[in-house]
């Protein structure tokens, strides 16, 4: 006896096998450019606006208001807005 896949089935499934491969990888260079501008900004952060962690929002109010103070590549995170 052999069983017979319908069609819309096969499609959806084809469907989810292809996109979500692709969804992983945007979601992974979204945690990988995240992890990145962490690392580059971490000291600055500490140091220049230790009363703004946790707060995203104001870590990078501060950052702007102290742009000339940043490391050269917390800077260059800081300019591309990641």
């Amino acid at each position: 006896m052999t069983m017979r896949i319908a069609p819309l089935a096969l499609c959806a499934a084809v469907l989810l096998s292809t996109s979500l491969p692709c969804a992983a990888k945007m979601v992974s260079a979204k945690e990988q450019a995240r992890a990145q501008a962490e690392r580059a900004c971490y000291l600055d952060a500490k140091a220049l606006c230790p009363d703004a962690i946790p707060d995203e929002a104001k870590v990078a109010s501060c950052f702007a208001a102290k742009r000339p103070r940043l490391s050269a590549a917390c800077g260059a995170i800081f300019d591309a807005g990641i």
